[in-house]
């Protein structure tokens, strides 16, 4: 076999591997910097072989030029990006400003640069000899230099991946970086010895291909570990771990792939998007998604009912996207169980508006069915409210503590619920403090009587922790029957009537009239009222 054909073995195969393994490493994820520095690593490496393949065809007196300007400053750029590189995976870069690591990292262009512009040699041989195929360089002291240069570089990369080694937080992390630390310690062995010792059967700078297996080292880390991952290896990790059921569909809505969580969802047997949609849902399914797939636009925030994998119907929110995937189309479906959102958005409105103690609506609630239905009457019925306050109920809270007031309230809230029509709205104001609401009233004498069966409700005694209490009620009620008046002022005019039927003795009621206006202060009448202080 000849010369030339040996040369091109032992150089440009090498090559033509590296700049493969150069444009994959950067293809994977073009966006972050590591994968383009590593990629750049990888092409200096390739560029140095193919310097020394052309050195090796050319005139020995052209080998001078080519180590000092093509290999020599090729070699410096490498070792600067693999400190960029080696700061990059430390995390560093997160913790030193990049005014600070990049100008470590590149300090060693520095010598280079000089001799560019002094043109003069620093660390470079400039003495060569032929030796059967091969041109070697002497080994004199701007030899030695360079490869102590080297030497001392890959230490610190040795000392830098044993830090990141000692920061490591998972058991993946540690084994990935013992990886690339066991990598660069044998290529700092097969520096030393093939830059110090010189091998006449081996190819000239021979620690060149030695730096193959730190790539050997790289490669094996990302296969094994995951080092340097693709951008599609961190989305397939993505829609694995991501809790929200994602289902991969073509455009006949078969199912081509569905993520854990929506096999754990929906079951992992359904053969369309169809077979996990309810039978009221399927049709609106199936337009929404044939305009969707047409029309190459997002479906967004749409409401279904579906069946998880035990066949019972929950309601979802389905989003859906068109994408290219494997030269075909294919829709992504993200599918939102809603069913306990609702359940807590129920829990949060029905707290707003009911009272955590006895579950009866609130004065929010309350105010708004009463506004309702004064709006409702339309003059044609009255509205009554009737404000129930409890006689002498801080003597239990006093006497017998607040959990046993509690255990009170809620027999006093039974006890009035005990007196309600069909129509009628009973809420907690606070405290003692209790309000109904009495709809369609003609006479008033009904609400009189209403008034009267909760005073006869209250009559029998309240057992408390073998106790019994006595505890009347003192009923104010507001009628609208002359005035229209808005449900603020009616829950006003009905607290003032209550306070009224205490002061004549309790456990009685009073009517509201306008010359109990006289005793209250302005201050304390709706601002719409204020004119009837004067009559």
């Amino acid at each position: 076999m000849s010369n030339s054909i040996l040369l091109f073995l032992e150089y440009i195969v090498p090559v033509v591997i590296l700049f493969y393994m150069a444009v994959e490493v950067y293809v994977r994820n073009p966006r972050i910097s590591e994968y383009r520095i590593a990629s750049a690593i990888v092409f200096t490496f390739m560029l140095m072989l193919a310097g020394e393949y052309i050195r090796q065809i050319v005139p020995i007196k052209y080998s001078p030029i080519l180590v000092t300007y093509w290999l020599g400053n090729i070699g410096a750029l490498n070792a600067c990006l693999g400190f960029h590189f080696h700061f990059k995976i430390l995390n560093a870069s997160k913790k030193i400003t990049a005014w600070l690591y990049i100008p470590i990292s590149y300090s060693l262009i520095v010598p280079s640069l000089l001799e560019l512009i002094q043109q003069k040699n620093i660390y470079n041989s400039r003495l060569f000899e032929r030796d059967g195929m091969f041109i070697y360089p002497i080994f004199n002291a701007p030899y030695y230099i360079a490869i102590g240069v080297g030497v001392f570089v890959i230490c610190l990369f040795t000392g830098m991946l044993a830090i990141a080694y000692s920061a490591s937080q998972s058991e993946k992390e540690k084994k990935r970086t013992t990886l690339l630390l066991y990598g660069t310690i044998a290529t700092l062995i097969s520096q030393i010895l093939f830059g110090y010792i010189k091998f006449t059967q081996l190819p000239p700078y021979p620690y060149l291909f030695t730096d193959v297996i730190w790539l050997f080292f790289l490669r094996w880390a990302m296969i094994q570990y995951d080092f340097l991952p693709s951008a599609s290896k961190r989305f397939e990790t993505l829609f694995e771990l991501n809790p929200v059921a994602i289902v991969v569909a073509d455009e006949y809505g078969y199912v081509m792939e569905m993520n854990p969580a929506a096999k754990l969802l929906l079951g992992g047997d359904c053969k369309t998007i169809y077979d996990f949609c309810s039978e009221e849902s399927k049709e609106l399914l199936s337009k929404l998604y044939t305009e969707h797939f047409n029309s190459r636009k997002m479906l967004k925030e749409c409401e279904m009912k579906f069946y998880n994998k035990e066949d019972d119907l929950f309601i979802g929110v389905v989003e859906a996207d068109y994408v290219e995937m494997d030269a075909s189309y294919a829709t992504i479906l993200i599918i939102r169980d809603e069913t306990e959102q609702r359940k807590n958005r129920s829990k949060l409105e029905y707290l707003a508006f009911h009272d955590a103690l006895t579950g009866l609506p609130n004065r929010r609630l309350f105010t708004k069915k009463l506004q309702e239905a004064i709006e409702k009457s339309q003059n044609k019925y009255n509205i009554a409210v009737l404000y129930v306050d409890g006689d002498d109920f801080k003597r239990i809270n006093d006497t017998m503590g607040h959990e046993t007031g509690d255990q009170f309230l809620k027999l006093f809230a039974e006890r009035l619920q005990q007196c309600l029509g069909p129509f009628d709205l009973l809420a907690r104001l606070g405290g003692d403090e209790f309000i109904f609401l009495l709809n369609n009233v003609h006479h008033e004498e009904y609400v009189e009587s209403f008034a009267l069966k909760i005073i006869e409700k209250l009559k029998k005694p309240f057992v408390l922790s073998s106790r019994e209490f006595l505890v009347s009620g003192s009923i104010g009620i507001s009628i609208n029957n002359e005035e229209r008046m808005d449900a603020e002022t009616m829950i006003c005019y009905s607290d003032i009537a209550m306070y009224e039927a205490k002061k004549s003795g309790r456990n009685t009621y009073r009517m509201f009239n306008h010359t109990m206006l006289r005793e209250v202060l302005p201050s304390q009448l709706p601002i719409d009222t204020s004119f009837s202080f004067e009559n």
